[in-house]
């Protein structure tokens, strides 16, 4: 489905840049990733958007239950931004994810065997770990409605919304040259703080945003591509591909 069906959609998102592009800008970039490109230069890698995302939700979410005291996000070297560290370590694993991701979904057509393969792994680490319950719960978005009510809910910063993640498939179809290209990246509330996560800038810690509008926020990811506003008002939240992340309390 395509978002921008109607010029007053396009121009909301258009206006709405002004905002989140204030949420989004360099004083507010807590880690950048200036390694990642140069990482998967080095290998000859497509790109590990998906492998990265999951990887550090999954590992930013994990850390609230290990460590669940409070912290400052203005005080510097605190242990979120140690979990930004992107160093060969967490690109490699990130990696070997990217590849078993894209070979499940090639052989199966679907995000389902992905989702279902995530919770069991999930399940052996917490029987692993001798623990009763498994710590994430990984749920794959197969409808519109639903993709776009939670990513505004988590935006608007809703109290049942803590501690869960949203990693967000984007998508454009380029139909001259008959291609799709897609791209994730990852909404995260950590402890009722939001932060999202591209792997082609960094992370980023926002700011009021119960005032930013879900169409607007997707607009502004496109920015960092250059693409065209042609290109752009292609541009999608493909939600079958989105997945749901959801700590354990």
């Amino acid at each position: 489905m395509n978002y921008f069906q109607s010029l007053s959609e396009y121009e909301f998102a258009t206006n709405g840049r002004i905002f989140i592009r204030r949420a989004l800008d360099s004083e507010e970039l807590c880690v950048s990733m200036e390694n990642y490109h140069a990482y998967c230069d080095r290998y000859n890698l497509p790109g590990l958007c998906f492998g990265t995302a999951l990887c550090w939700v999954s590992h930013s979410l994990r850390d609230i239950k290990e460590n669940p005291l409070p912290f400052n996000v203005g005080q510097t070297g605190v242990r979120f931004y140690d979990l930004g560290k992107f160093d060969d370590n967490f690109f490699y694993f990130s990696a070997y994810v990217q590849k078993a991701y894209t070979e499940i979904v090639v052989k199966t057509k679907s995000l389902a065997a992905v989702v279902q393969s995530i919770n069991a792994q999930e399940k052996f680490l917490s029987y692993s770990a001798k623990s009763t319950s498994s710590v994430l719960h990984y749920s794959w978005i197969v409808d519109d409605r639903m993709a776009q009510d939670i990513l505004q809910s988590m935006l608007l910063n809703y109290t049942g919304y803590k501690n869960t993640a949203m990693l967000l498939s984007t998508s454009v179809e380029d139909s001259s040259e008959k291609e799709r290209y897609f791209h994730t990246t990852a909404l995260i509330n950590y402890n009722g703080k939001l932060f999202f996560f591209d792997a082609n800038k960094g992370i980023y810690h926002i700011f009021n945003p119960h005032k930013l509008h879900w169409l607007s926020f997707l607009t502004t990811i496109t920015e960092g591509s250059g693409m065209s506003d042609e290109l752009m008002q292609k541009y999608v939240l493909d939600t079958h591909s989105s997945i749901f992340v959801t700590l354990s309390k």
